[in-house]
């Protein structure tokens, strides 16, 4: 059957696995994109937006330098993508860089983007249509002639626009000041300053459209006002604070207190020690039992202050605090290799933010790049003594910034210290109609998101299907080749059969709220023509590797 438009099929399955390895209900539903980027919260007082986790690998891990004046007004914050998510691009270098990105909507009608949620800048920015450079014509564009609410502004006397160059650690951008209607989780955000990007340096080619800054105001770019000012100007939230809840493939961001799963009782609230940065003292930090610094062993600069941004890949520190880490770690000369097998045996390292303490596990920082080895997370960020503290800190951990009380608060995700053992691969198996219109679409993404009883989501990925593409001589030949066995034994569809695995050594939570009870699968493009559709999960034995097996209980549509 050729789906033409978007539609639903509800499928409820019933577990048989040949080991005792998937014992709840999973639901599977095959969900075809619609044009609601997410449900609507509007009324709730919060808002929730699914994130992705995606990377690519890169040369040169970006460095900041918080006392210098000419560029402290950003910090180093995104980087690029690996293989989840609309954009691929191909690694390139050694060393690991990772961002979470989610999506808006910007004017009216609705323009959409790929945005990459930055606690480590304040400015909001999308590219423009008429941005000339390379980077550009690889991402979403917004063309403000096509939105109905789009105001320009920031024009000088002789009506010339003002425009604002934008420095980050990985590169710059140049903006156009706009005004417009921001649609974000349910919520639409009236009058949001933002920047129309028309120029861009090579580091910001990655896979996200644009910036979501969510730091403090006084970081923001002339007469640009960070997105979140404004949501609580407008008074939307029931709560002025912002929650990121991350994973190893996901999670989501939280605007306002989220009442269907609030902050926990048992969150360490950190008071923010510079209204500028999402920052908070570091107090020391021990590999094992062994303790690296202290505040009064540090550095001759004094106690460093840690900047928690959720933009940044790695762990930023002094040069002389990265090497002390990283020679305790077994890290090699060149201060980045480590062995992999670390992140299985290797210590805790804990670290002192604030007064608490808080444990960061091998697993999270030993960055696996593939056939490249891995890398240490933690990095020499160059003479500053500040710290920078990116994802491998904040994976596994509820993450609050908390804008009235200017505080922070974290907690670890229910569940996270007690994983099961086995591995899993998800993979989808797509069949096709071999038909021209398939031909002409030629690729689509295929996301696959999974989600507890709730409907929360635990774990995000995508992939791009590819259509393998016959020329009309090739065709021909291949159906000639079919018509005398075909006119014995009778004629069969044409067809063609893609394989995706989106997802490869997924562990899984089996504490509650942390268990995998369904899972959606979307196709990024409505037009696609699709015969039959699996899903299917495989675990991880030592020695063994076995297929779960799901017999369907009912299908409804």
């Amino acid at each position: 059957m050729g789906l033409s438009s978007p539609s639903r099929i509800s499928v409820e399955l019933r577990s048989s696995t040949i080991a005792n390895v998937v014992t709840a209900l999973i639901l599977l539903l095959l969900l075809f994109l619609s044009s609601k980027a997410v449900e609507a919260d509007n009324g709730k007082g919060y808002a929730s937006i699914p994130l992705k986790r995606a990377g690519i690998i890169r040369a040169n891990t970006p460095s900041n330098n918080l006392s210098n004046d000419t560029t402290s007004r950003k910090l180093p914050s995104f980087a690029g993508r690996q293989d989840s998510g609309d954009f691929l691009l191909p690694p390139n270098t050694t060393n690991n860089v990772i961002y979470y990105y989610g999506i808006i909507e910007i004017g009216q009608p609705p323009q959409r983007f790929y945005i990459n949620f930055d606690t480590g800048s304040s400015d909001l920015w999308v590219p423009s249509s008429s941005c000339q450079a390379y980077s550009c014509f690889s991402h979403n564009v917004f063309n403000a002639s096509k939105s109905s609410t789009f105001q320009g502004f920031g024009e000088d006397e002789e009506g010339r626009v003002n425009a604002i160059d934008i420095q980050y650690g990985t590169g710059e951008v140049v903006v156009v000041p706009g005004k417009d209607q921001v649609a974000i989780g349910g919520l639409t955000v009236k009058d949001v300053t933002f920047g129309l990007a028309v120029l861009e340096s090579e580091d910001l080619e990655n896979g996200f459209d644009g910036l979501f800054g969510l730091a403090y105001k006084s970081l923001a770019g002339g007469p640009l006002v960070p997105p979140f000012y404004s949501m609580m100007d407008q008074k939307l939230l029931n709560s002025n604070q912002f929650t990121f809840v991350l994973n190893g493939n996901g999670g989501r961001l939280d605007f306002g207190n989220n009442t269907d799963d609030p902050i926990p009782t048992n969150t360490a609230w950190l008071d923010v020690i510079q209204r500028k940065y999402w920052s908070v003292a570091v107090s020391g930090v021990s590999v094992g039992k062994d303790q690296v610094i202290s505040v009064t062993g540090s550095s001759k600069f004094g106690p460093p202050m840690g900047v928690i941004d959720t933009g940044t890949s790695v762990i930023l520190m002094s040069r002389f605090q990265a090497n002390e880490i990283n020679r305790k770690l077994g890290v090699g000369s060149d201060g980045l290799t480590i062995d992999c097998s670390v992140s299985k045996n290797g210590p805790n390292v804990y670290i002192e933010l604030g007064g608490s303490t808080f444990v960061i596990p091998p697993s999270s920082y030993v960055l696996n790049q593939g056939l490249l080895g891995c890398v240490t997370a933690f990095r020499d960020g160059g003479k500053q003594n500040d710290w920078t503290i990116g994802v491998p800190f904040l994976i596994g951990r509820n993450i609050t910034f908390d804008m009235d009380n200017n505080r922070i608060g974290i907690s670890t995700i229910s569940g996270d210290n007690t994983r099961s053992d086995t591995e899993y691969d998800v993979s989808v198996q797509l069949t096709v109609p071999t038909s021209e219109k398939n031909y002409e679409i030629g690729n689509f993404m295929v996301e696959v998101d999974l989600e507890n009883h709730r409907g929360n989501l635990l774990h995000s990925s995508a992939r791009p299907g590819i259509l393998r593409y016959k020329s009309w001589p090739v065709r021909m030949v291949w159906i000639a080749w079919r018509i005398i066995p075909l006119a014995i034994t009778g004629w069969s569809r044409e067809e063609e059969v893609i394989n995706l695995t989106l997802f490869e050594g997924l562990t899984e939570d089996w504490k509650p709220g942390t268990k995998i009870v369904a899972a959606s699968v979307k196709i990024h493009n409505p037009d696609i023509q699709i015969y039959d559709a699996k899903i299917s999960f495989y675990s991880h034995f030592s020695g063994l590797r076995q297929e779960c097996f799901f017999d369907i209980e009912s299908i409804s549509t």
